[in-house]
């Protein structure tokens, strides 16, 4: 069986731990320096001679480990001089929590680093932010602030909840009229299909994430209209977003979709912050060469 996250990635991690240790965090015990060895677990049993279900349980824990080392890549890569206290203590409550999560578990770190990922690819649009803010992303750009709240769901019975805090944690922090507002919703545990699913190639991939996330998006579709409805003087739209880690042919990669819907008070133009994150050809397929780029399997 060939070695995963050799390579690039081997020489990656050691960066990223020393990055998060330069600002005095403890990197080398942080959740992000046990993913190596928890991926590289797969590879050194037999699979021959291991029961099936713990081999199952490893791969799992493999394509679990890649997804969370992916996404602090992406972080560092676009934040790796970022120095502010509130973007070091993100950090610091980020490297925290368990290793891997069980059932339902709604993990503080998790909802962190799904912040800094908005941030992230925001960033690579030219966006300025606040992250001294108690605001999950103050996103700044042409003399235009976007506050955006950012929700993790991990089970469908969550989904109406976790919407409705976004809404109501946006109307108690917009500091003044002016400040426009969106909410990003991560259901990427919500997608019901496995997390390791094999696909032949990328547009294959993207076209099942895409159809999950819309029979989940039709069955709140009522709730989701009413909210936007509601607040529509507030909130520009609500973008959905799904990412899941799985092989395209013998590449183990991260495939994302979005589906951004816009409050009736939402411009149609790019001037919204919604439009520019939904323009894939500005930022998704760099981020999917990417994490190509450093975990090809050898």
């Amino acid at each position: 069986m060939d070695k995963f996250m050799s390579g690039a990635l081997i020489k990656t991690i050691p960066n990223l731990i020393l990055w998060i240790n330069s600002y005095n965090l403890k990197g080398s015990s942080c959740r992000y320096a046990k993913y190596k060895k928890e991926a590289e677990n797969f590879f050194n049993e037999d699979i021959n001679k291991t029961p099936h279900l713990y081999m199952w349980d490893l791969f799992r824990k493999q394509i679990y480990s890649f997804d969370q080392l992916m996404g602090l890549n992406y972080i560092y890569r676009y934040f790796k001089n970022e120095k502010s206290n509130g973007f070091v203590s993100r950090l610091e409550k980020m490297i925290k929590g368990p290793i891997f999560l069980s059932g339902n578990d709604n993990d503080h770190s998790r909802n962190i680093q799904f912040e800094l990922i908005v941030s992230s690819y925001l960033s690579k649009l030219g966006y300025k932010f606040n992250f001294d803010s108690i605001v999950d992303v103050v996103a700044m750009r042409d003399g235009n602030e976007y506050f955006i709240e950012c929700k993790k769901i991990n089970s469908a019975n969550q989904f109406r909840k976790r919407l409705k805090e976004a809404t109501n944690q946006i109307l108690k922090r917009r500091e003044d009229k002016s400040n426009e507002s969106m909410i990003f919703i991560d259901i990427s545990n919500l997608v019901n299909f496995s997390q390791v699913s094999e696909y032949e190639n990328e547009y294959q991939a993207k076209r099942d994430i895409k159809d999950n996330m819309g029979y989940l998006i039709k069955d709140n579709a009522s709730y989701i209209n009413t909210s936007l409805t509601e607040n529509d003087k507030v909130i520009l739209g609500i973008c959905f977003f799904a990412q899941k880690p799985l092989y395209i042919g013998d590449t183990l990669t991260s495939v994302t979709e979005y589906d951004f819907r816009p409050s009736s008070n939402s411009p149609n133009n790019k001037t919204s912050v919604g439009n520019f994150f939904l323009d894939r050809k500005t930022y998704s397929d760099e981020y999917v060469a990417l994490s190509r780029a450093l975990y090809r399997i050898n």
